[in-house]
């Protein structure tokens, strides 16, 4: 007999518990993989109209949730919503047009970014590593990494090193060590997202991003709206 799995939302209610007492941001990083899982899970149980309220269940699990959309993953759902599966969008136009209108990166991570360029870079390129470590032969050649993954990895990394910076920079100015520091998820079910940032951990430069940044797998857990025992 195959074990229950877990529901998704109520595994993010307790991951993001401890939010708002440690002043953390908390951050849902969005890969079409995992769009398409809930979506779909989502027609299925609740109907085509009302799919989109998987978002509306994500955003309910953290207080303040911020959606990350990257640039490339809404260029790669517009394909997606396009077509057509058993009569059906297989996403929905109010799920797509949530997606097109979530940040792909505040502004105060631009401006991250653009600061501590070298910094990113040079995690990146670990990323690298990890993924080709990963990844090789025939394996890599059938299915290679699409940018649209590159997009979802880089921004985790990026976030993982803001909550690397934003911890350093309260140590220095006596605030409480969590302020400001995101605690995200990469909610995916692609091997390559999910496998190259869990690898990147036993890196040197990775291992402190896991305590900001964690990759999980929709396809564990069991999609349907938190409805019952938690």
């Amino acid at each position: 007999m195959a074990q229950e799995k877990p529901n998704l939302f109520h595994f993010l209610q307790r991951y993001y518990e401890s939010v708002s007492d440690l002043g953390m941001s908390p951050y849902l990083v969005l890969d079409t993989s995992a769009v398409i899982d809930l979506e779909q899970a989502f027609q299925k149980r609740y109907g085509l109209l009302r799919s989109h309220l998987f978002l509306e269940e994500l955003s309910h699990t953290a207080r303040g949730m911020e959606f990350i959309v990257t640039e490339p993953i809404k260029q790669e759902l517009v394909a997606h919503h396009e077509c057509i599966r058993g009569g059906r969008p297989e996403i929905s136009v109010t799920t797509f047009e949530k997606l097109q209108r979530y940040s792909s990166c505040p502004t105060a991570l631009q401006d991250f970014r653009r600061k501590q360029e070298e910094r990113i870079d040079t995690v990146r390129y670990t990323a690298r590593r990890s993924h080709y470590a990963l990844f090789v032969g025939k394996k890599a050649e059938q299915d290679p990494i699409s940018s649209e993954d590159w997009s979802v990895i880089d921004f985790g990394v990026m976030l993982g090193i803001f909550g690397e910076y934003q911890f350093e920079q309260n140590a220095a100015t006596g605030k409480r060590r969590f302020t400001n520091c995101p605690k995200g998820i990469v909610l995916s079910s692609d091997a390559h997202v999910l496998l190259t940032l869990e690898k990147l951990f036993d890196f040197p430069e990775g291992v402190g991003l896991a305590q900001y940044i964690k990759p999980l797998n929709v396809r564990n857990y069991d999609l349907h709206k938190s409805e019952g025992k938690k």
